[in-house]
């Protein structure tokens, strides 16, 4: 297991497989196309997590994944979100990923769609945190893997152009708990059960990488 991830960080995925059962088999069809897809081609490990407004699961799938690879001291995972529709990552998403021990530094100033700098380690780069669409630059656009987390995107989004694979993954919105007393409760509850699964797949990739 990686020694650079932050502590809390490394608590929290140790407490997430701990607590949270492994993916049920109807998950694990769908999983297991992504870790056999992930392991195929060791020089190509584009992930793209796709949801409508790039706010919540998207964001939460993407920094889950890049943690979970580096927890498995996978190498060459390079995680990417996006949707159907542009507008904010979520601040209830910012502080769910911050409670889990992710380290995320929000900017000076207040934008429609701010950029956070989201880390997982002093020792590697962070990530960017912003609401974009497919057709972003900064997204690969050929030759990855299209991780659809919401059914909305997968029915807006049949074909995704460029995608080598696409495989849909739909995770319950917590949106719905938005404005309710349980809302911080079921962020983290998303969040964490976003992150089984995530850890689920590379616990795969580095099975296959050790056979």
């Amino acid at each position: 297991m990686s020694k650079k991830l932050y502590p809390r960080l490394n608590a929290t995925l140790h407490e997430v497989l701990e607590s949270i059962p492994a993916p049920d088999q109807s998950r694990i069809e769908k999983l297991s196309k992504i870790a056999d897809w992930l392991s195929t081609d060791p020089s190509n490990r584009d992930l793209i997590f796709v949801c409508t407004h790039n706010s919540r699961r998207s964001h939460m799938a993407q920094n889950w994944a890049t943690a979970a690879a580096e927890f498995y001291d996978i190498e060459g995972i390079k995680t990417y979100s996006a949707g159907t529709e542009s507008t904010a990552m979520h601040p209830h998403t910012v502080e769910a990923l911050a409670e889990c021990g992710f380290e995320i530094n929000a900017p000076d100033n207040v934008a429609s769609n701010p950029y956070y700098e989201i880390r997982i380690s002093g020792m590697i780069p962070s990530t960017i945190g912003f609401s974009k669409t497919l057709t972003h630059e900064s997204l690969p656009k050929s030759n990855f893997c299209a991780v659809m987390v919401c059914d909305e995107a997968a029915e807006a989004c049949p074909i995704v152009p460029g995608a080598s694979l696409r495989v849909p993954l739909s995770f319950k919105d917590p949106k719905e708990s938005d404005n309710t007393p349980k809302r911080r409760a079921v962020y983290l509850r998303r969040s964490k059960e976003i992150g089984r699964e995530m850890m689920w797949v590379m616990e795969q990739v580095k099975k296959d990488a050790t056979h």
